[in-house]
């Protein structure tokens, strides 16, 4: 049984359990790389998953259909084995999403 609404774009959007799936499969990938990232780092953990959570909801909504988070995973992992800085690993996540704005 699936719920479909439509977004501002027309596009519409399906929860069901497929869409459910996917989207545990994502959180599956990404948080553990987030809670590493918190303990390794001074980075905020609350405030990472809080704008993560919200960017992927704005988006996902916006354009109906999840994001990729490929880019933002390598930073990630830049920073737990300490190549970046806290500021750096936000100035890089900054770059990476202009840059993907522009692309896009």
């Amino acid at each position: 049984m699936a719920y479909s609404i439509r977004s501002r774009t027309d596009i519409d959007l399906e929860f069901s359990a497929s869409e459910l799936t996917g989207a545990l499969g994502d959180s599956v990938t990404v948080l553990p790389l987030l809670v590493a990232l918190g303990a390794t780092t001074s980075v905020s953990l609350p405030h990472v998953l809080l704008g993560f959570g919200v960017f992927q909801i704005v988006w996902g909504v916006y354009y109906g259909m999840p994001l990729s988070v490929e880019p933002m995973k390598a930073l990630v992992g830049l920073a737990i084995v300490g190549a970046l800085s806290s500021a750096e690993l936000a100035a890089a996540g900054l770059l990476a999403g202009g840059v993907l704005l522009a692309v896009g």
